[in-house]
């Protein structure tokens, strides 16, 4: 600070001997004799304190003059200076805000140490204006972080007034700052969309809103956090907040409330929608019918759909954290290709496996995954029995196809010898006949009897010879036919068929089933006939048909093999209603009622592994209700055999 005075005194050598002492003690000093030039100088000058004569002017010229300077220069400090001294000079001078009082001839201690006051005043002063500046300013740089903050904070007073509202607290609620300041905060503060917690004290009862939540901080200086609560925003509408209420503190005394909130509607949106999503995909996992699990890299469970719930029995809650191989020991040849799989090596199909001891047969995928950097697995388990069933099947089924073919190949060549054997019969018959004119005219040239070669084959009965072997080759060629049209393919064909016939037929290609004739006897089977002769002839696919009733006789005549004789099949026929009904029943060994309700289900079988597919009777219930439209059922009992219902409409109604 430049320690410059100006000094004004109408007697020049009075001015300018004290303008020589002061410049001795290091003061910058400026001088004037009249009011203009002191005016002026302190405009172009300097000058912090000025030593002013009373007297300047005729009257109180320097009083006028103190007052000019004091407008040109606020803060300037005055000390006013006059050899004709009074009190009421002194406290006029004081008065019009002079700083000091000297009185000439004064001393130059006086004179000095006054002016070491002033500039020390000054010094004071400019402190203080520079504190008054930064305070200032420091309030602005708050002011400008408290609006330019994106949280809502207003505060509150004992009497729940509120006192201060920043701008983002009138944006989100819609207020204006004069509307906002002075109400009542509790008109603002609505209910609690979750539970409040006291920080600090975990024993706090939840309140039920924002406002016993702001009286309890008012009380006792609590520090609340609202997770969730709803502010009213001045349209009426509510506002989705999450609130921190903090006390303000006065020498220990709660004097009033400080509100943080900041809005979270989006959020909770996004939450919603994300737990939305997730339940989602939750469902599509558990809907899948394969067994998933996630696992980290440590191998334990983190993710558990319900179909490993299903077959573990173990719910999800109480699987996740487990090692998998705890709760899927047949897994244990799996964890190598799960830590392969875990450590970069790709998607990992393993050998299919046994999983149960049923026999089930399963595939085990395992699918590396990576979430936040963090590496794991998903195993995948699919129970595939049935489709490797079908493709046993399949191979079986064309095996079956091949032989068939082989089969009406060699049927259709066994028909040629079969004609030829048919032909020479009946020729063999014509010609030993003595009614025809050329066999006697021929045994009349070989002088040959043909009464008594007649006689001859009587008695050695070549006749019937002749006639066994007549009907032995047409029962061959009636077999043949049965063959080639059982096995012939086709589209289906639906016509009106005599159902007698076809069961008859079906007795036929039974009788000749190389496979039953090997494990069973169906000569000592009693095959009787029930068949109603007013029965009309049924619209019917009769390759399915029969096929149907093959399944049944077959399954019929294994069934009798394990009891003891009588032996007996029987097949009925009649009308009911509107249906042809027809039914096959042995004499076996019957069936319990949970084989009963199981007998049509695919792959289901009672027999030894090699004898049965458990195909058949899932086939014939396929052909009787879908294709047929008809009607399929058993009735059985263990010890007395069983009875098949088969109920085709006697009127086919087109799809």
């Amino acid at each position: 600070m430049t320690r410059a005075v100006l000094v004004v005194d109408n007697e020049a050598d009075v001015a300018d001997s004290l303008a020589v002492l002061l410049a001795s003690y290091n003061f910058v000093t400026e001088v004037a004799y009249d009011a203009a030039t002191a005016e002026a100088s302190l405009i172009q000058g300097n000058a912090r304190v000025a030593l002013l004569d009373v007297r300047l002017d005729p009257g109180n010229g320097g009083m006028r003059l103190m007052r000019r300077l004091r407008r040109l220069r606020p803060g300037l400090v005055c000390v006013m200076m006059t050899g004709f001294a009074t009190i009421e000079t002194a406290l006029d001078a004081l008065r019009n805000g002079a700083y000091d009082y000297l009185v000439k001839p004064m001393e130059p201690s006086d004179l000095l140490a006054t002016m070491e006051r002033c500039f020390e005043r000054l010094r004071l002063a400019d402190e203080r204006e520079a504190a008054l500046n930064a305070l200032r300013d420091r309030e602005e740089e708050v002011r400008l972080l408290f609006d330019s903050t994106a949280e809502g904070i207003f505060g509150v007073d004992c009497a729940s007034q509120v006192t201060f509202a920043n701008a983002a607290c009138l944006r989100m609620l819609g207020y204006t700052q004069e509307k906002f300041v002075g109400q009542d905060a509790t008109r603002f503060m609505g209910n609690c969309l979750g539970s409040p917690t006291k920080k600090g004290d975990t024993e706090a009862k939840p309140a039920r809103d924002a406002v016993p939540a702001l009286d309890a901080v008012l009380r006792d200086g609590s520090r609340i956090y609202l997770e969730a609560t709803c502010l009213n925003r001045a349209n009426g509408t509510t506002l989705a907040a999450e609130c921190w209420l903090h006390p303000i503190r006065r020498t220990q005394q709660v004097v009033g409330s400080v509100v943080t909130f900041i809005d979270v509607s989006e959020r909770r949106s996004a939450i919603a929608e994300t737990q939305r999503m997730k339940a989602y995909l939750k469902n599509i996992i558990d809907a899948m019918p394969s067994i998933l699990m996630g696992v980290d890299s440590s191998g334990r469970i983190t993710e558990w759909n319900r179909g490993a719930e299903q077959f573990t029995g173990v719910l999800a809650p109480a699987a996740v954290g487990q090692n998998f191989l705890s709760l899927f020991p047949i897994l244990a040849s799996q964890a190598e290709h799960v830590q392969a799989a875990i450590h970069g090596c790709g998607a990992v199909h393993s050998a299919r496996l046994s999983t149960s001891a049923d026999n089930r047969i399963s595939d085990v995928i395992i699918y590396p995954v990576e979430v936040n950097g963090a590496r794991g697995a998903v195993i995948r388990i699919d129970d595939v029995t049935e489709r490797v069933r079908i493709e046993q099947m399949m191979v079986q089924t064309e095996k079956m196809m091949s032989l068939g073919g082989m089969a009406a190949g060699m049927a259709h060549e066994i028909n040629n010898p079969l004609s030829a054997i048919l032909q020479a019969a009946q020729n063999i018959t014509r010609r030993l006949s003595p009614v025809l004119p050329a066999n006697r005219r021929i045994a009349t040239q070989t002088n040959i009897n043909l009464e008594h070669l007649a006689q001859y084959l009587e008695a050695r009965e070549i006749n019937q010879f002749i006639t066994t072997i007549h009907s032995a080759a047409t029962r061959a060629t009636r077999i043949v036919a049965d063959m080639l049209a059982f096995s012939r393919c086709g589209e289906a064909i639906f016509a009106p068929f005599d159902i007698a016939e076809i069961l008859d037929t079906v007795v036929r290609l039974a009788a000749g089933d190389y496979d039953l004739r090997r494990h069973y006897d169906f000569r000592h089977i009693e095959i009787v006939r029930e068949y109603d002769p007013n029965l009309p002839p049924v619209p019917c696919d009769r390759t399915e048909i029969e096929q149907v009733f093959l399944n049944l006789i077959k399954n019929a005549a294994q069934a009798t093999a394990d009891v003891s004789p009588p032996h007996r099949i029987t097949l009925r026929t009649l009308r009911e209603d509107n249906y042809a009904r027809i039914e096959v029943s042995d004499t076996g060994t019957g069936m319990d009622d949970t084989t009963q309700k199981k007998v049509f289900e695919p792959f289901f079988t009672t027999k030894p592994v090699g004898v049965g597919t458990g195909l058949g009777l899932s086939v014939s219930y396929f052909i009787v209700t879908e294709q047929h439209r008809g009607t399929i059922s058993v009735h059985s009992e263990i010890g007395k055999g069983s009875t098949f219902t088969v109920r085709l409409p006697l009127v086919r109604k087109n799809n």
